[in-house]
This record gives structure tokens, C-alpha cells and sequence, in this order.
């Protein structure tokens, strides 16, 4: 599938993303850093769109996407690998950047402890950090949940 190119390279162009609330001034301060020149930047449409869940066969062992509520966002997948006992997160746990400057909304985050929780797997792989046992992770997400309850 071929790309296009975004129209981010003109500075008006990233300064009205700014002022209309699509883009945050943290990632609009990285994509900067991360792209000097901004006509490196290539967007593809995807290849293949799903909604709730979506299993593939690699021979044997498969690769469950569940697309979930999370506090990072929305609409956030998690990569469940059952027969290795592996839940790939990336961001998922983060804090929302968009909306509450990096912190927690404490229903989403409910509802994703609940839904991790829920799920069989031993080893659990954020986005940003090490791989963690799955009782790390519940333990962390937690206190984080903890702290937003007073």
C-alpha cells in the first residue's frame, strides 16, 4: 500500500495542529526532534482494520488482538500471546497526554486493571520499560489506582 506524505513540514501547517487541539505541544516539541525534516514523514493507511478482537494463526501459535478502553487512549490494542503466556501493552498503561497532561482517568484505568486482570499470561510488555511479571503489573496499575482514589 503506498503512503502519502503529511503536510507537516510547512511550520504553519504543525502551528495550526497546535492551535486546533489535534497535536500537543509534547509531541509536536518530538516530532521535531525525531524528524528534522519533516518530508521524511510518511503516513500508510492500514492494511488490515478491526473492531473488538481479531486472532491470527502463525502455525501453532497465535496472536490475539483485543482492542481495548485504556488510559493512554481510546482505543488502544493489547497483543495476547497465549501459548507463550505474553501480553504485549506498548502504551496502553500510560497516562493520557491529550487530555489530562500525562495523568489517569480513574474509570478507564479501572476498567483496563479489570480487563489485565482478567487475561492469562505471565509476562507483561509496556511500551516504555522491561518486560514484568503479570503480579508486578497488576500491583503497579493498582497503587496507581490507589493514588487516584485519595
Amino acid at each position: 500500500m503506498q503512503g502519502f506524505t503529511l503536510e507537516v513540514e510547512r511550520r504553519e501547517a504543525m502551528r495550526e495542529r497546535l492551535r486546533t487541539g489535534e497535536e500537543i505541544e509534547f509531541c509536536d516539541k518530538h516530532i521535531r526532534a525525531e524528524y528534522p525534516d519533516r518530508k521524511e514523514i510518511s503516513v500508510v493507511p492500514a492494511g488490515l482494520v478491526f473492531h473488538g478482537r481479531l486472532s491470527i494463526d502463525l502455525g501453532g501459535v497465535h496472536c490475539v488482538l483485543l482492542q481495548t478502553e485504556a488510559p493512554h487512549e481510546r482505543d488502544c490494542v493489547l497483543v495476547h500471546v497465549p501459548e507463550q503466556g505474553i501480553l504485549f501493552a506498548g502504551d496502553a498503561d500510560c497516562g493520557d497526554f491529550y487530555r489530562l497532561d500525562g495523568g489517569y482517568d480513574k474509570a478507564r484505568l479501572k476498567r483496563y486493571l479489570a480487563s489485565v486482570e482478567a487475561m492469562e499470561f505471565k509476562l507483561y510488555v509496556p511500551g516504555h520499560g522491561a518486560p514484568e511479571r503479570k503480579a508486578e503489573t497488576l500491583a503497579a496499575l493498582r497503587a496507581e489506582l490507589e493514588s487516584l482514589e485519595g
